[in-house]
């Protein structure tokens, strides 16, 4: 994908690991917003210095990539939604998270996180 510069940069400014594991969460993103029904696009913008990815039309809510406030990986959802208590409810309670906005990337990488992503792109179709 060709990403605006901006986005680049805020990737860019990540330590390596870090980097990777968000740019393997960038990939789940994008894969999953290319089959998700009703998403014809997922759009890529810098907010509050992170990339973040909308579904066109907006067929759900956007999900940046970023670290916590303790400096791991982690995607980030609208805190006014149930995305993350949803997804412990599948996941289990014990999945690493913050609050009701980040799910961490953990060792494994982002595949656990597959169905927050898929959730999140869609959620407004859902209503």
């Amino acid at each position: 994908m060709n990403e605006p510069p901006e986005i680049e940069v805020a990737f860019a400014e990540f330590a390596p690991e870090i980097r990777r594991q968000l740019m393997a969460a960038r990939d789940l993103i994008l894969e999953e917003g290319a089959s998700a029904e009703g998403v014809e696009a997922v759009s890529v913008t810098l907010k509050w210095g992170q990339p973040s990815y909308a579904p066109q039309p907006k067929t759900g809510t956007p999900i940046r990539l970023g670290v916590t406030k303790g400096g791991a990986p982690a995607l980030f959802v609208h805190c006014g939604t149930s995305l993350i208590e949803d997804w412990l409810a599948l996941a289990g309670p014990d999945a690493p998270h913050e609050g009701r906005r980040a799910a961490l990337i953990g060792p494994e990488g982002p595949e656990p996180l597959r169905l927050l992503v898929r959730a999140a792109l869609t959620c407004h179709r859902r209503r």
